[in-house]
This record gives C-alpha cells, sequence and structure tokens, in this order.
C-alpha cells in the first residue's frame, strides 16, 4: 500500500521545517512526503532539498514555474501514483495520529463502500502565527454540522473541508480528472467531483492539527461575510456565480437558472445557521 502525502511551496521557509517535522513524528510512518516547490523567491528550495537529503521518505520534485496552488496541487496529484493521497501546506502543523486516524476513517469507508471514491476528512484548531490556539475546532467556529458533508449540492457553493485536513482513495483520484480552469481551487473541487460521483465523505470529528492563520495564507479560515455585506456586493457575488456554474455543469447538468436558486437557498441557510450559531 502507498501513502502519498503532497506538499506545495511558496515562500516557506519561515515555517516548513516545523511542518515537515510534524510529519516525520506521525504516529503511522509508512509514507512518503512529495514536495513541489512553486518557483520561490527564498531559500525554500535549498531547505527541501536539505529536508530531502535527511529521509529518504521526502522526495523533492523538480517542476518549473510558478502554477499557484490550485494548479500545483492538482499537478501533483496527477503524477503522483499511490492508494492513498493526502494535502499538506507548507505552513502548518500535524498532530501526531492525524495520518494513523484518517487512513483508519478510510479504510472503514472502503470496507462499507467498496470500490466508490471516498474522501476522509478530519477537523482542525485554528492558530495563529507563534501556534497559540484561538479556535479549538474548525466546525465550530465555521458553525459546519456533520450533515452537510455528503450534501453534493451545498458543496457546490460552500467548501467545509480545507485540502489539508482530507484524504483521498484511488477512486476519488480518478474522478478529479478531468476538471474545469473555471474551478476555484482544489480541495473544493474534490468534494464536488467526488459527491457528484456517487462517491462519500467520512469525518473524523478529533482535531487532528494545527491551521496556522498568519498574514501570508493563501486561503486560511474566514468567517462567512455576512448576508447584508453579501448582497451589497452582488455583482461580485454573480460573477463567482457564473463561474462556480461553469466549473461544475459538467458533472450536474444543471441550468444556470436553477443553480441560482440553489445558491439563494444554501446561502439563505448558511447565514441563518451562522446567526443561530453565534
Amino acid at each position: 500500500m502507498k501513502l502519498a502525502i503532497l506538499l506545495s511551496t511558496y515562500n516557506g521557509m519561515n515555517y516548513l521545517e516545523e511542518q515537515v517535522d510534524s510529519i516525520i513524528a506521525q504516529t503511522y510512518t509508512d509514507w512518503k512526503l512529495y514536495i513541489r516547490d512553486d518557483a520561490s523567491t527564498d531559500a525554500t528550495v535549498a531547505l527541501i532539498k536539505r529536508l530531502a537529503d535527511t529521509d529518504p521518505r521526502i522526495i523533492n520534485i523538480s517542476s518549473s514555474g510558478n502554477l499557484g496552488a490550485k494548479e500545483s496541487f492538482m499537478w501533483m496529484l496527477r503524477n503522483v501514483e499511490a492508494d492513498y493521497y493526502m494535502f499538506c501546506d507548507h505552513d502548518d502543523v500535524w498532530l501526531p495520529k492525524k495520518v494513523e486516524l484518517t487512513l483508519k476513517r478510510m479504510q472503514e469507508a472502503e470496507a462499507e463502500h467498496s470500490g466508490s471514491p471516498v474522501i476522509a476528512c478530519t477537523n482542525l484548531k485554528l492558530v495563529d502565527a507563534k501556534l497559540n490556539v484561538f479556535a479549538e475546532s474548525y466546525w465550530k467556529f465555521r458553525h459546519y454540522p456533520m450533515s452537510v458533508f455528503n450534501d453534493k449540492y451545498y458543496h457546490l457553493f460552500y467548501n467545509n473541508m480545507p485540502g489539508c485536513t482530507m484524504m483521498l482513495n484511488r477512486e476519488a483520484k480518478a474522478v478529479c480528472f478531468p476538471y474545469s480552469e473555471k474551478i476555484v481551487m482544489h480541495d473544493a473541487w474534490f468534494a464536488i467531483a467526488v459527491l457528484w460521483n456517487k462517491g462519500f465523505v467520512v469525518a473524523e470529528p478529533e482535531p487532528l492539527m494545527l491551521y496556522r492563520q498568519h498574514e501570508h495564507n493563501v486561503v486560511g479560515a474566514k468567517k462567512t461575510r455576512s448576508l447584508m455585506k453579501q448582497l451589497g456586493m452582488i455583482s461580485e457575488l454573480m460573477a463567482k456565480t457564473h463561474e462556480q456554474h461553469l466549473s461544475t455543469v459538467s458533472l450536474t447538468h444543471m441550468s444556470f437558472t436553477r443553480f441560482v436558486i440553489m445558491k439563494a437557498y444554501y446561502l439563505l441557510r448558511e447565514h441563518l445557521s451562522n446567526f443561530f450559531g453565534k
């Protein structure tokens, strides 16, 4: 069995070694860590080479050019062969049982849904740049109920699974290709592709990593904008909705009008949930 951890870096020398150390310290040790640098301008590449020299499980992928986070992860997923795939940011810290417990969830799901695309995901803790915890549960911070994880319509509009919490099996990888260049981020696309291809998401409620929030995050954990703020940005909202529709229509075969109605329903539901969850 092959388990690949895919790590994309960009100017990550301040945090990368701490993240890699946390992977080396995992209770489950039969993994390979593939690191692709996305044209960093600091000393990240030299650090990656040094880390790869210290552990044969760490593989430095040579790939030129700045692709951006989405395309960098999609490139690695396409080109690395494994049975299971995990995804890693360069600035977080994994808690010791992250790989072990995520794999356990995955294999339990595969036993129940043999041959199906599966995503196993976990909860996480939100921390500041110095790893001080300010939210013990990402799901509670964002008011995510467990019921949304397998709601294929919900995931057209919202993503409650950061890529760094995910594990994909081979079947999940297969349904993620081809993909539209319009997809917003790789992790949101994984959830959509799996759920719209009769796959499943299984969730481990224990927080198994420290999700670092700082000024250089590509995405990070943001509170959902208030409903009134979003309605005040109607042109931006419609442009985003148009892109979401274009990137998923090959799976959903949904008209734009129906897509907008569905989004309005989920938008209202999300903000009512946030309001009453406070």
